[in-house]
């Protein structure tokens, strides 16, 4: 009889009536014949539940995946319950199982998401709202997100820590996938979050939401806190909305030298020559690590007009933005540049002079190269 459920001999549905003996659908898991419980169909729900509890976690994470295609709504609250745990497959799964019962589930993984008291379910939760992409979930996913403390707590477990690490990754991932306006300050604020994990996932997620993210990131740039100016700064400049150019230049003028910096950077990614003032200013400016990024914005935006200022680059007292000035003129191709880059050649650093070389071999002097 196994051997023929397995073949989804339909006639043998009928006999189990109402139920299907256990025996039955521990064998069928046991050999990894999950599919021949999905065509029995229904009358296989109530047992698959119950293997949801399983000693073996591939009985479990096969139970999931039975579910999930069988789409019944009945087996929502177990497969929730299925998402708490430290085995990551076994919670994968159920999430997956959520995502395919559908619109059934969102209210009980809202509730889910903020509520229930494992951040392991509550990852899972905000990971299959994220999927299903019912708007609806918003606030409970910036709710989910604003939700940091437990993983920042001294004498925290490791693992519980990262757990919910994980529920700010995946609630800032799915308010990526939706795509709302609303969520933008909230995640604009999990751009500056301490984890490694939370900021990354927040800023792409900021960039995946796009156009509508452009006037909350250039008010962002005016937030008390460098961090969250800082992020704005990125964010803005991978999304190229030229739009931000004047409050960028204008936050070059700020007081933090990491907020100048990535300001810096992202008007060279936003390409718009009404900065070139302004980061011609900013070579001047106090910071080596600004100075360096202003060179390097200036080589992206490619303005002959900056060639002067970069000249002048070349005698600043980093190594680093010199050895950068001399790349920049090498691209920018300005002949001009020939006798202040021969200078160069004879920097006290190997990484300057060697820049220097490259730049002149580019502006067609061999001899230099040679």
């Amino acid at each position: 009889m196994l051997h023929r459920i397995a073949q989804g001999d339909d006639g043998l549905s009928p006999l189990f009536g109402q139920g299907i003996p256990l025996r039955f659908v521990e064998a069928l898991l046991a050999h990894e014949l999950a599919d021949a419980l999905v065509r029995i169909g229904s009358p296989s729900v109530p047992v698959l539940i119950q293997r949801l509890k399983d000693e073996d976690s591939d009985v479990r994470k096969a139970a999931c995946s039975a579910l999930g295609k069988l789409g019944d709504p009945s087996a929502i609250p177990a497969l929730i319950e299925a998402l708490k745990g430290r085995d990551r497959d076994v919670p994968r799964a159920a999430c997956d199982a959520l995502v395919q019962i559908g619109s059934a589930a969102v209210p009980a993984l809202i509730k889910a998401a903020t509520s229930n008291p494992s951040p392991s379910a509550r990852c899972g939760a905000c990971e299959a709202l994220g999927k299903l992409g019912d708007p609806a979930a918003i606030p409970a996913l910036i709710k989910a997100l604003k939700d940091r403390g437990g993983y920042l707590l001294k004498d925290s477990d490791s693992l519980y820590r990262d757990a919910y690490m994980r529920v700010c990754e995946k609630a800032s991932e799915a308010l990526g996938e939706l795509g709302d306006p609303s969520a933008v300050p909230a995640l604009i604020k999990a751009a500056g979050d301490p984890s490694d994990r939370v900021r990354p996932a927040a800023y792409s997620a900021l960039v995946r939401i796009g156009k509508p993210a452009v006037p909350v990131l250039i008010d962002a740039l005016k937030d008390r806190s460098r961090y969250v100016r800082r992020r704005a700064c990125f964010a803005l400049g991978e999304l190229g909305d030229p739009s931000a150019v004047p409050a960028l230049i204008q936050t070059l003028k700020g007081r933090s030298k990491r907020v100048r910096k990535a300001a810096c950077e992202a008007l060279g990614k936003l390409g718009d020559l009404s900065a070139v003032p302004a980061l011609i200013q900013a070579l001047k400016d106090e910071d080596s690590g600004v100075r360096k990024a202003a060179c390097w914005a200036l080589g992206k935006l490619g303005d002959p007009s900056a060639v002067p200022a970069l000249i002048q680059a070349l005698k600043d007292e980093d190594s680093w933005v010199r050895m950068v000035a001399c790349e920049v003129l090498g691209k920018l191709g300005d002949p001009s540049a020939v006798p202040a880059l021969i200078q160069a050649l004879k920097d006290e650093h190997s990484w300057v002079r060697e820049a220097a070389r490259k730049a002149l071999k580019r502006l067609g002097w061999q001899e230099a190269a040679g």
